[in-house]
């Protein structure tokens, strides 16, 4: 055995170096210091889990604008799903729905107390060139509901009804999705 602070050999009798006095280590206490090549402290863990090791030195090895990049894109995620569920969202999609005809993709707007009868509307039919603007919303919103105040433009012109037409829309949040509940 060496010393360990002059590297000299030591008698296994020695307590002490002869050369520079460092007390020496005893065996039993190298053997707790050393276990299998590896140098165990305080720090570091005898017992511990190489996947977690190999997750933590992962996680210690990314740049920090990984992280940054992460975090940033997590953000915009719930920022597009939050945006995209919102009541005005929700008028928006019905009158697209109704001007492309597509009285399935409407009726998904529509709350399931309100009857919509997909075959009636198309037996009424909606004309090929009809299109449907937006002018104005309102709206006004408390907690899970909302009314909001529509001013839409119909071409071609309705044969009853003002045009422009100012329609009234009750909104309710059922299961994190804004529906029509209510048109006047």
């Amino acid at each position: 055995m060496n010393c360990t602070a002059c590297n000299k050999k030591l008698l296994k009798t020695n307590k002490y170096c002869t050369s520079c006095g460092t007390e020496r280590i005893n065996l039993d206490e190298s053997e707790e210091l050393f276990d299998n090549g590896e140098f165990h402290n305080d720090i570091t863990p005898q017992n511990r889990n190489d996947k977690n090791i190999k997750l933590i030195r992962i996680a210690k090895k990314s740049p920090w604008y990984v992280w940054i990049i992460g975090i940033v894109f997590i953000v915009i995620l719930v920022n597009v799903l939050i945006q995209n569920n919102s009541p005005q969202e929700t008028v928006k999609g019905f009158f697209k729905a109704l001007e492309s005809r597509d009285l399935n993709k409407a009726g998904e707007y529509i709350h399931r107390s309100l009857p919509w009868d997909v075959e009636a509307g198309k037996r009424i039919g909606i004309p090929k060139n009809a299109s449907i603007d937006i002018l104005n919303i309102e709206e006004r919103k408390v907690g899970d509901r909302a009314k909001l105040k529509v001013t839409i433009d119909i071409s071609p012109k309705p044969l009853y009804g003002p045009n422009p037409d100012n329609i009234t829309i009750d909104l309710k949040k059922v299961d994190g999705k804004w529906l029509i509940y209510d048109m006047q």
